[in-house]
This record gives C-alpha cells, sequence and structure tokens, in this order.
C-alpha cells in the first residue's frame, strides 16, 4: 500500500505514517517478509537475518495497543520474538488487558510501558463511563473542562502498576499528548 498507519515505527521517530518510498517502510516490509517466511520454516523464536536484536540496547522500536485486543498482543509479541521490536505500551482501558498482562510475564525481555488513553473506550477513573470517541471530541471536552486528565492518566498507571508491570516509558493513544492539557498532566504523571 501506498500508506500505512502503523505505529510500529521500528526506531524512527517519526510521528507520521509511512510511504512507500521511506527507506522505514523497505525494512519494515522487507522484515514482515523475513518473518513469514521463518513460520514456514525457520527456527522459532529466531529473528530473521537483518531484523534487530530484541532485548535491552537492542535495535527494533515500540509497539502502542498492547491490551487493545488478544490478536494485537499475539503480534506484539510475535514480533519482539522475532527481534522486530523491543518495546511495547500497555492501554489500561484495553479490552485485552488482563491477557496483555498474562504475556508480559512470559516476555520479560519487553520493555512495557503505559499508553494513556485519553480518547477511545472505558475511563479508567471512572469505570462506565465512555472517553471521547475521537481526537475533535476530545478538544471540545478538554474545552468543556469535561475530563480530569491528570486524574485519569493517574488511574491508568495505578492500573498497571497494580497488575504487577514496571513500566519503563510512556506516551499516548492518538498523540493526544500534543494537546497542551494533555502534555502537562503526562510530565505531572
Amino acid at each position: 500500500p501506498a500508506n500505512l498507519d502503523w505505529d510500529l515505527w521500528l526506531g524512527t521517530a517519526a510521528a507520521r505514517p509511512f510511504t512507500a518510498g521511506d527507506k522505514e517502510y523497505k525494512d519494515f516490509v522487507a522484515s514482515r517478509n523475513a518473518i513469514r517466511a521463518g513460520r514456514a520454516g525457520g527456527a522459532a523464536g529466531a529473528a530473521p537475518a537483518g531484523a534487530p536484536a530484541a532485548g535491552p540496547g537492542g535495535g527494533g522500536g515500540n509497539a502502542d495497543d498492547f491490551g487493545f485486543t488478544r490478536d494485537v498482543n499475539a503480534g506484539i509479541v510475535e514480533a519482539h520474538r522475532n527481534g522486530i521490536l523491543t518495546a511495547t505500551t500497555l492501554m489500561a482501558n484495553g479490552d485485552a488487558f488482563a491477557d496483555a498482562v498474562e504475556l508480559a510475564g512470559m516476555v520479560p525481555t519487553l520493555d512495557i510501558g503505559v499508553h494513556l488513553v485519553f480518547v477511545q473506550g472505558q475511563s479508567v477513573l471512572e469505570p462506565g463511563s465512555e472517553l471521547p470517541p475521537t481526537v475533535s471530541e476530545l478538544i471540545k471536552t478538554l474545552w468543556r473542562g469535561e475530563l480530569q486528565v491528570y486524574e485519569e492518566a493517574a488511574a491508568q498507571v495505578r492500573k498497571i502498576l497494580a497488575a504487577g508491570i514496571r513500566p519503563s516509558h510512556l506516551d499516548t493513544h492518538k498523540h493526544t499528548h500534543l494537546l497542551p492539557p494533555v502534555l502537562k498532566a503526562v510530565a505531572r504523571v
């Protein structure tokens, strides 16, 4: 495809989708194809040739949305075991949070951070309450003062800590940290 919107940036600092001409995209495709070939006959858990080494100090990148669904969780663990990424960020409000926590215990070399969510899904601070569905709705909600941003962030971090995860880093879903009230709360957390 000409434009992939992946959260797996393979170590680039770019907060943008890949395009077909990008070196990062070409590297991603080569790694993905090597993994697929490895499934057919490669050694289980072995990194494909040219893939970054997994683990502390190795190559790779961060994948967001750990805890979103069981399939996302499995894909993240598989990518880590195949040397494509070294870290992920966990969604405290994800439908597959418990599954992600269980998987995290099976892959101790995977660095796990917090993926703070202020848009889409349920609030951790106020269970049963929905977060704004889109970034534009989040902006309106923030403008009206209807979201306790710091308190929501702190509740998400507490839930992850209570599950036995010691986060190595944090980021935000849909890059909402670019909004000043969210950035202020993230910095406090």
